[in-house]
């Protein structure tokens, strides 16, 4: 099943992330938040895809994206 489907509910939620890697991010973790947010202003629901979502808010929670998000402000799409 490609890594976007996702996993059936529940495989994930140990918030192991993708290949087992709960603790490494890299440069293209923080592109991934970049590309998974275009869903709003193409009005795609990522409601179906939870583990998609919860991969979300984990790098929302991270220092490095909240202090980006405060730099740059508010983005109206």
């Amino acid at each position: 099943m490609p890594f976007w489907r996702g996993k059936p509910d529940g495989q994930s939620s140990d918030g192991s992330g993708y290949c087992g890697r709960a603790l490494e991010h890299s440069v293209i973790d923080g592109y991934a938040l970049i590309v998974l947010n275009w869903s709003v202003p193409a009005q795609i629901s990522l409601d179906p895809y939870s583990n998609i979502r919860a991969y979300m808010e984990r790098l929302e929670a991270r220092l490095a994206i909240r202090r980006v998000r405060e730099a740059e402000g508010q983005i109206s799409w």
